[in-house]
């Protein structure tokens, strides 16, 4: 399904089907789709700056935010690779996509580009003004 979704979307080019593709058939096969080369290691770059520790995600937590009411969790296996989040319409996946963005950033690339302060003021699910997505 991923895969007739991005052979079929016509913003992509070629490249970047086949490395959709390699992601989803396994982490060998995207490494020989890019050059076969490995990230780097921990450690430091070439300036002698300390590379940032890497993290993965456990979970989102989400409630009275956009149409998630009562508090709902997304559990994630945590680990490197690609994660797909699929579901029927309304069931909360983009809910769950903008609470991350919200907990890492404090806003989303969607709410900056409105034009009307009101949008920003009223995005709150309306039963509490609580809102507070957390991720580990």
């Amino acid at each position: 399904m991923v895969t007739e979704a991005a052979y079929a979307d016509s913003t992509l080019d070629d490249e970047a089907k086949l490395v959709v593709v390699a992601a989803l058939e396994s982490d060998a096969a995207l490494r020989d789709l890019v050059g076969g080369q490995q990230p780097a290691a921990a450690g430091s770059d070439q300036q002698g700056r300390p590379e940032p520790t890497g993290a993965y995600l456990a979970s989102i937590q989400v409630r009275s935010f956009r149409g998630i009411g009562e508090e709902a969790e997304l559990k994630i296996k945590p680990g490197p690779g690609l994660t797909i989040v699929a579901g029927r319409n309304g069931s909360g996946k983009s809910s769950f996509s903008e609470a991350l963005e919200v907990a890492l950033t404090a806003t989303t690339h969607r709410w900056d580009n409105k034009g009307s302060t009101q949008w920003a003021e009223s995005w709150r699910n309306l039963h509490t003004r609580e809102v507070a997505p957390r991720i580990r």
